[in-house]
């Protein structure tokens, strides 16, 4: 339709008390995703992948340019959902760049890259990158043994990343997550028959909803829990 500047009506309902953010949350992500139209058929193909997007093609990465809320709850607590859901949706982006995209973009190197990039001003978050090859195979050889055939290439070669987030209080209470990063499917074999190791790059959303949920913590800063 055109429109650039969008005021999004969030309404109560009586059997969902969450409707209203549940609402915005769906706007935003129908932000995020990008669909194109094939040219072959008149149903909507398969959605772009974001990140490749808006560095490849910026004009079309961005759906609006405003994405005005209104509740019937007031300003300040129509304020406090919105703070809430643009926190929630800063990680979910950050889980969707990392899970959706090719395992080229998303090799391990190039992740670490991102993260860096992502929690750069952060002064909550820290990082910690285990890139030695010799350390991986001796402290984490499933993960060596995983990655043995794309390991002879420098670009796919493994890492492990470790994230911990602080609060600005004293730490109440401590939350340890782990997700797995498998950026090539079977580092690299082929081992299924048919064909059907096409398009077998997903299997790293576990990492990327660990690193997503960093990333909210990041807008909370001054709560008292540690999470590593």
């Amino acid at each position: 339709m055109g429109l650039r500047k969008v005021l999004l009506f969030c309404l109560p309902h009586r059997l969902y008390p969450t409707s209203e953010l549940v609402t915005l949350l769906g706007a935003m992500q129908s932000l995020y995703v990008v669909k194109f139209r094939s040219r072959n058929t008149s149903s909507t193909g398969f959605p772009f992948q974001p990140i490749e997007i808006r560095e490849t093609a910026k004009d079309m990465g961005k759906r609006c340019d405003v994405l005005g809320v209104w509740s019937c709850n007031g300003a300040a607590a129509t304020k406090e959902m919105v703070d809430f859901a643009t926190a929630v949706e800063a990680g979910r982006a950050v889980a969707r760049d990392i899970a959706g995209s090719d395992p080229e973009r998303m090799s391990p190197p190039n992740i670490c890259d991102y993260l860096q990039s992502i929690f750069a001003d952060s002064s909550s978050v820290r990082m910690k990158i285990v890139s030695d090859q010799n350390i991986i195979k001796e402290q984490y050889p499933l993960l060596a043994a995983v990655n043995r055939a794309a390991n002879g290439i420098p670009r796919h070669e493994a890492r492990v990343v470790k994230l911990q987030f602080t609060g600005a209080g004293e730490p109440q209470n401590t939350l340890m997550l782990v997700g797995k990063g498998v950026t090539l499917d079977a580092g690299g074999l082929d081992i299924k028959t048919n064909g059907n190791m096409w398009g077998m790059s997903r299997d790293k959303s576990g990492a990327a909803a660990v690193a997503g949920f960093f990333k909210v913590g990041d807008f909370f800063y001054s709560l008292s829990y540690c999470l590593l």
